[in-house]
């Protein structure tokens, strides 16, 4: 189709893409008139449609879409050698161009927990999430229970095995320096958490039940915090995400806090 204008040139009429939003975007993008890389990103919209949020205006069902779609996808595979970081430089700005261009190629993703995590609550924010990526742990790190690594799902295994290869099962313990989640609300022990990074054992914590894998989706992040003592025989199936993921000790549970100012949204190019 050609429109004719005043001055009578011809000018062929161009297809144009309009995206409605469920929900009003969320920081860190910003709606801007004036020319701003934190305005959203028409690459980043049409990557969220292949991940299965069409038609969704529910925030959870939205960030639940997003971290499924990540942890499930088999290109996305953890650094079992160092846990560092792939997608977000030294100033702690989340790649996302590259990140858009190798979801749109082809090859592993490398990640870490802190890419999980901005990828979530990135995506999630884009479409009306309030998701901060936080840490917790830091200081001497913590022992974990055996999880399921992102793109290392077949096997229950200790993050960073002492003295073992990842692959090697007789690892007898393992744990993280700290670690990072996407948080909904006011990042405390009550508030909801999603992990991308990982699969916890819903029986993590009682040796007369099978293990159950869960992908923590909209999990409470703690069922106590601080900690007395351990998790009792009373609670063991009660249990939260960090006592799911934490080996079960009094000190070790304590050393899985909340870092103090650690959360963010991290800004992007």
């Amino acid at each position: 189709m050609k429109w004719r204008l005043r001055n009578g040139k011809e000018v062929i009429n161009k297809p144009i893409t309009i995206y409605f939003f469920p929900n009003k975007p969320n920081l860190p993008w910003v709606i801007n008139s004036e020319p701003n890389n934190q305005n959203p990103w028409a690459s980043a919209l049409d990557m969220l449609l292949n991940w299965g949020v069409r038609g969704f205006s529910d925030t959870t069902a939205i960030s639940t879409k997003i971290t499924e779609y990540v942890f499930n996808n088999n290109r996305f595979k953890y650094d079992i050698n160092k846990g560092a970081t792939k997608l977000n430089d030294e100033y702690g700005i989340f790649k996302c161009t590259d990140f858009i261009e190798n979801v749109n190629g082809t090859g592993d993703i490398i990640v870490n927990c802190t890419d999980c995590a901005t990828i979530v609550s990135t995506f999630s924010n884009l479409l009306g999430a309030n998701l901060y990526q936080v840490k917790f742990g830091g200081g001497n790190g913590f022992y974990c229970n055996k999880v399921k690594i992102i793109g290392y799902d077949s096997i229950w295994q200790y993050p960073f095995p002492n003295g073992k290869d990842f692959y090697d099962t007789t690892a007898t313990s393992g744990g993280f320096g700290y670690h990072e989640v996407a948080f909904n609300g006011n990042y405390s022990y009550e508030d909801k958490i999603y992990d991308a990074c990982l699969k916890v054992n819903s029986y993590a914590l009682n040796p007369m039940r099978s293990a159950s894998e869960r992908l923590p989706l909209n999990l409470q992040f703690a069922l106590y915090d601080p900690y007395t003592s351990q998790i009792s025989g009373d609670d063991i199936d009660r249990i939260k995400y960090r006592e799911m993921l934490l080996l079960n000790d009094k000190n070790n549970l304590n050393n899985g806090a909340i870092i103090n100012n650690s959360a963010r949204r991290r800004k992007f190019k």
